[in-house]
């Protein structure tokens, strides 16, 4: 972990106009990044996942900062996933002599900022 990493915890997870939590991924989770959409599109992607979701998904994300010396401030992301016409190829890892894994990408995911839900 970087020093400029920062951990979130998933304190919500709900679909547009709900109440109720959608998902498994709904409370707790460790999850790290540099920015708080960050934390939110690992846990929007691994919620799809879970539910077996095939092509779009649309969920609230609701997030808590969870670093040590920080304040717990609460972020909430409006999250949308789409299946890509073609899915993209590329790889990773592999160092100076190319080579590395391959991967296919096959969703596009956006988001923006919400206000949080109020009966969180």
């Amino acid at each position: 972990m970087e020093s400029t990493d920062r951990s979130f915890t998933v304190i919500d997870i709900r679909r547009t106009g709900t109440k109720k939590t959608r998902s498994s991924v709904g409370e707790g989770g460790r999850f790290v990044s540099k920015t708080p959409f960050g934390a939110a599109r690992k846990a929007f992607t691994r919620a799809c996942r879970e539910k077996k979701v095939k092509g779009n998904c649309k969920l609230i994300v609701t997030v808590q900062e969870t670093t040590r010396g920080e304040n717990g401030k609460v972020f909430a992301y409006k999250m949308k996933r789409e299946k890509l016409a073609e899915p993209r190829e590329i790889s990773r890892g592999g160092g100076l002599f190319g080579g590395g894994t391959p991967i296919t990408i096959e969703y596009s995911i956006s988001g923006v900022a919400t206000d949080v839900p109020k009966d969180i």
